[in-house]
């Protein structure tokens, strides 16, 4: 698969593909958790005489910001990748090869 070929060559920032996704994904959702902790915090320090009052309206907000999180689309999308004959020819014959040539370097190194 391409995609997969892509990324397993890619390096971004020293890591992988993979591991600087999951950094990333990491930091992001844990700012976002600190941050609307932080919020309710201040909105019930202010509110604290009728929260019961304000808590409709602030899942509501919620529901319309997970809401307007589905819209977004990847801006990748992966691609079907037509196979060539002559590279799955050569792929063959290195696999078929590769067994033989083990044996030989391992002779060799004895």
């Amino acid at each position: 698969n391409f995609e997969i070929a892509v990324q397993e060559n890619v390096i971004v920032g020293g890591l992988s593909w993979d591991e600087a996704a999951e950094e990333s994904e990491d930091c992001e959702c844990s700012t976002m958790d600190d941050l609307l902790d932080e919020k309710i915090v201040q909105t019930s320090w202010k509110r604290s005489i009728y929260p019961k009052k304000i808590l409709p309206y602030f899942i509501r907000s919620l529901k319309a910001e997970r809401k307007l999180m589905g819209l977004f689309e990847t801006a990748v999308k992966p691609q079907q990748v037509k196979r060539d004959p002559v590279q799955d020819t050569t792929m063959s014959s290195v696999s078929a090869a590769a067994p033989e040539m083990f044996t030989q370097a391992s002779t060799i190194m004895k």
